[in-house]
């Protein structure tokens, strides 16, 4: 294969190399490779208009790699610009440009949440959900489950808001949803409606209906198993994810050994992930925290410290951290579980300190 002769030859050899890197889950490799692409595209671009779709491409490329990395600030100044461009593109063509644009909104509502920023996510997938919408309702057969998967976030972003009734309207509808796709387009609506069903657990535990979000989770948990299996890259983070979600379930509803042999399994693979990926340790000491819990109603009380423990010592490494933090919103957040987790061992001077400094993290951020 000949070298690429010309910038913009190299501007898609670069672009090409950060998909594919992304796609093999080789972060910090899609990053490098993007950055690269954007930078040549933003010079192509300056010279001639018709490279700045190829802009926002590469822009959202790199916004997702700095996601994958846990930057999740610098997520959301990338999928932005990628906004902003796409937004431009849609005025001038609607009918060329307003698909993406909507997909460029659900991505930037995506780093904004990760990022703590949910108000601002919840404006973005409204206009987003409206875009899908009208979209599906002339061409459901390809619309479709963007609509669903923007409705699911929408659940979410309704859900950490602890508005709960609302979020569960938009489950609901993205699940009836998903189950119409996938009698056409199994591969995509079964993840999708996977990720609804978890979603739709989370909302039914905030709202006390206990048993039915353990149904819900159970479901959940048994479509993405096989995903996992195919696609551990995609897929694995997302499955230790239920996981937790269904052992919560089974802690609310009395199922206290079924719980604690749920969130071992989710520890697990947090282990894992977050050996390879630090950004996953907030993640993995949430766990420990609640097993530590788990453990401790059962009256495995040695074994419910050893988990205390390492929570502990897991949360004090992402404190450090968070002094020269470039995400004060995620570690306020991680500062907070810390801080509840020194509580429910009755540490609460130690507590005190931490929620004092994510309150001060979180005041920097704003």
């Amino acid at each position: 294969m000949s070298a690429p002769k010309n910038p913009a030859e190299l501007a898609e050899a670069r672009a090409a190399q950060a998909r594919g890197h992304l796609e093999a889950g080789e972060w910090e490799p899609a990053l490098e490779a993007s950055e690269e692409a954007v930078a040549l595209f933003r010079a192509l671009a300056n010279d001639s208009p018709r490279f700045r779709p190829a802009l926002a491409v590469a822009l959202l490329c790199c916004a997702e790699s700095h996601s994958e990395l846990g930057s999740h600030e610098a997520a959301v100044a990338a999928a932005y610009e990628a906004v902003e461009f796409r937004r431009d593109l849609a005025r001038a063509r609607p009918a060329a440009f307003r698909f993406d644009l909507a997909k460029a909104l659900f991505r930037l509502a995506r780093y904004r949440c990760d990022a703590g920023q949910v108000e601002k996510a919840l404006r973005d997938l409204e206009v987003a959900t409206t875009h899908f919408r009208e979209l599906a309702a002339s061409h459901p057969e390809v619309y479709a489950t963007d609509l669903a998967a923007a409705l699911t976030s929408v659940a979410r972003c309704r859900h950490i808001l602890s508005e709960y009734e609302v979020a569960l309207v938009h489950a609901d509808e993205a699940i009836v949803i998903y189950r119409e796709c996938t009698r056409h387009r199994t591969d995509v609506a079964v993840g999708g409606l996977a990720v609804a069903l978890n979603t739709r657990a989370a909302v039914l535990h905030g709202l006390r209906r206990n048993e039915e979000a353990l149904k819900s989770s159970r479901e959940s948990l048994g479509l993405a198993r096989p995903l996992a299996d195919r696609d551990p890259v995609a897929w694995g983070p997302r499955l230790a994810n239920m996981l937790a979600v269904v052992a919560a379930g089974q802690y609310r509803t009395d199922r206290r050994w079924e719980g604690v042999r749920t969130y071992e399994e989710a520890i697990a693979r947090f282990r894992e992930l977050a050996a390879e990926r630090p950004a996953y340790r907030a993640e993995l000491a949430a766990l420990l925290s609640h097993l530590a819990s788990l453990l401790g109603h059962v009256l495995e009380h040695e074994r419910a410290f050893e988990n205390f423990e390492e929570s502990v010592s897991l949360y004090r490494g992402l404190e450090r951290d968070a002094r020269a933090a470039s995400d004060p919103a995620f570690a306020a957040l991680a500062l907070r579980h810390y801080a509840e987790t020194l509580e429910s061992f009755g540490r609460t001077d130690e507590a005190r300190r931490s929620i004092e400094l994510a309150d001060r993290l979180r005041a920097a951020g704003t």
